[in-house]
């Protein structure tokens, strides 16, 4: 029985398309490990060192020798990419008395579920200190939320210079959780430092926060996850996460992370249940969240007591 179903099952290249292009509310998992395409479920990908910032004499008398670099051995490391799918049944009459596509509500509320689950993989990743090395993460000394003495500037520029310093680049993004912002956003020094800005509109926006600490995109992981009694609660938790991230770099080409997913995913197939009363629309992606180059981040966390 298995077999026919199988033999019924048809990918459908347009709801597949609406799969791709779905972007979760609130979500930030594509801002922080973009998506990068692999052709193998598992394998290596290489992980950068020093070697383009160590300085050479390349200076050439007439007739001497080239200079000839020596270089780093590359180091790799492994992946391996998981599948996930979730089914979205439709009756038959459902179909005949809905005036909406359920097909494409169907893709909407699968995929969703499961860009949930990467985005649930990248708070996780991103906003754990234990996956940081030692002098890529600080809680602050005094939480800034307190009525005094915090040094929520310098605890940034602190990060910033920490990434700087072991990467040659700037970070250029910033994640916080909502708590986070919330409080941030409202801290007299921030706010102080943002009102010499002839561009201030006012208030803290994220554009402001971004130009003043010269990054090129502040986000806020927005999303939230629901727990078996159905209790709210937000998926990225209170700290803030500073990185170097290069949207349009490949794989060979050093950032903080990807979402490594397998070429052609996700895809999207129908297949008929129950005698052909029920319509199974499917959303398939394999992926992993993967941190490639830890030392392109900087975590602050815990902000707030």
């Amino acid at each position: 029985m298995s077999g026919v179903l199988e033999n019924l099952r048809v990918v459908d290249p347009a709801l597949s398309e609406l799969a791709l292009g779905y972007h979760m509310p609130g979500g930030v998992a594509d801002v922080i490990f973009p998506r990068q395409t692999v052709n193998k479920e598992a394998g290596v990908i290489p992980i950068f060192g020093k070697e383009e910032f160590k300085v050479y004499n390349t200076e050439r008398a007439v007739r001497g020798d080239s200079n000839v670099i020596v270089p780093e051995a590359r180091t790799t490391t492994t992946y391996a990419l998981k599948e996930y799918d979730a089914v979205y049944p439709i009756d038959y009459r459902e179909i005949q008395e809905d005036i909406f596509n359920r097909e494409q509500h169907g893709v909407r509320v699968a995929q969703k579920i499961i860009e949930l689950e990467r985005e649930r993989a990248a708070a996780t990743l991103a906003f754990t200190y234990t996956n940081f090395p030692s002098g890529s993460y600080a809680t602050p000394s005094t939480k800034w939320n307190a009525a005094s003495g915090s040094t929520p500037i310098s605890d940034i520029d602190t990060g910033i210079e920490a990434i700087r310093s072991k990467t040659g680049v700037r970070p250029n993004v910033a994640v916080l959780g909502p708590e986070a912002w919330n409080t941030i956003k409202r801290h007299d020094d921030i706010v102080g430092l943002l009102k010499y800005n002839n561009n201030f509109p006012g208030r803290v926006t994220r554009q402001a926060f971004a130009e003043v600490f010269e990054l090129d995109q502040v986000v806020v992981g927005e999303a939230i996850t629901a727990n078996t009694a159905g209790t709210f609660s937000n998926l990225w938790a209170d700290h803030m996460l500073l990185a170097y991230i290069d949207p349009n770099a490949g794989i060979y080409e050093p950032k903080f992370g990807h979402t490594l997913t397998k070429a052609g995913n996700p895809v999207v197939d129908k297949y008929d249940t129950n005698g052909g009363k029920i319509h199974n629309v499917r959303s398939t992606d394999l992926f992993e969240v993967k941190m490639t180059l830890s030392v392109a981040g900087y975590l602050i966390y815990t902000v707030n007591t």
